[in-house]
């Protein structure tokens, strides 16, 4: 059962660690406007609670086809 579960948690570690550094990219690249900081914060811990859910990974990621 450990073993089921670490690619799933790896899984989750990689895409938060993507999704941090396009916070980052947008930050200081793309130079966005102070205003809309708050909404960067909520989009980017919204997307942090979906992933941080096991069942919602495990349902996009399945490999069994049901016919």
């Amino acid at each position: 059962m450990e073993s089921a579960t670490s690619p799933i948690l790896k899984l989750k570690i990689d895409l938060t660690c993507y999704c941090f550094l396009l916070f980052v990219f947008a930050l200081f690249i793309i130079e966005i406007k102070p205003i809309y900081f708050p909404y960067i914060f909520a989009v980017s811990a919204s997307v942090e609670i979906l992933l941080s859910s096991e069942e919602i990974v495990q349902t996009l990621f399945k490999t069994e086809r049901r016919w």
